[in-house]
């Protein structure tokens, strides 16, 4: 077992050039495989340049490190950041200390944290580790980030246009249980108002069917949308007319126009 703090500032050797590589400086932890991947170390004959040794490339650990050759080794070409002397919180708010110490094994899975309070924690209790502190869950229940992890939102831009037709003729909705006399009698003075542009209300024949269209002579022009013609008068109605005054929503006046 090894301690973090015993491993920084350790020198960095390499067998085959048999020259020093530097001094350990720092450290890389991967937070979800609860594993140290690597060491940062800098050199000094050059102006304190800073590089990075990935832990499958430590060839031994004791008083010094030691790699095979410097050829591997890399530049550090990332930010570095470290969870020592950090606060230790745990999920239900108690104070455990700053981070002192990280105990870790061989093959450099963590085993442990030490706070300045003298609390040993196991690194499985790990459930975060975050710019300004490092959580760990003390509960007795089993915690996961997912708990706390704010929900999606999800944004819809750039909605297509929808254009919109809108007819001049107004078309009276006949409910299922009308009677035509009730019908005509309320609305005989509105009708006026209501259909500026016929005389008279018609209403709908009993077609409706599928079958029972299709097959019948139209005994007028219907026009749907844009002005397109759905079927002229005196054109047989086709199960492809019919379809088409479904999609124009004008099947209405498609039925009232069967002879």
């Amino acid at each position: 077992m090894f301690k973090i703090s015993e491993v920084i500032s350790k020198p960095v050797y390499s067998i085959y050039e048999g020259t020093k590589v530097g001094t350990v400086s720092n450290f890389i932890l991967d937070f979800s495989k609860k594993k140290i991947i690597g060491f940062c170390f800098v050199d000094e004959e050059m102006e304190f340049s800073c590089g990075f040794i990935a832990s499958k490339n430590v060839f031994s650990l004791n008083e010094a490190l030691v790699i095979k050759n410097n050829e591997l080794t890399a530049p550090l070409s990332f930010e570095e950041q470290t969870v020592m002397n950090k606060p230790a919180i745990s999920v239900s708010g108690e104070e455990l200390g700053n981070v002192s110490d990280i105990f870790f094994d061989e093959k450099f899975n963590l085993i442990s944290f030490e706070t300045t309070k003298k609390i040993l924690l196991p690194a499985a209790l790990l459930v975060r580790m975050g710019q300004d502190a490092v959580f760990f869950n003390t509960l007795e229940k089993k915690f996961t980030l997912s708990k706390v992890k704010p929900k999606e939102k999800i944004e819809i831009n750039n909605l297509p246009e929808i254009k919109v037709s809108i007819l001049t003729e107004s078309i009276p909705i006949i409910s299922s249980n009308y009677s035509q006399e009730s019908f005509a009698n309320e609305n005989k003075i509105e009708g006026e108002k209501q259909f500026k542009t016929k005389t008279e209300i018609q209403f709908p024949k009993k077609v409706g069917a599928f079958n029972e269209i299709i097959g019948k002579t139209s005994n007028k022009t219907v026009v749907g949308l844009n002005g397109e013609v759905i079927v002229k008068d005196m054109q047989i109605i086709t199960a492809e007319i019919y379809q088409k005054a479904l999609k124009h929503g004008v099947l209405f006046q498609l039925e009232n126009a069967v002879l």
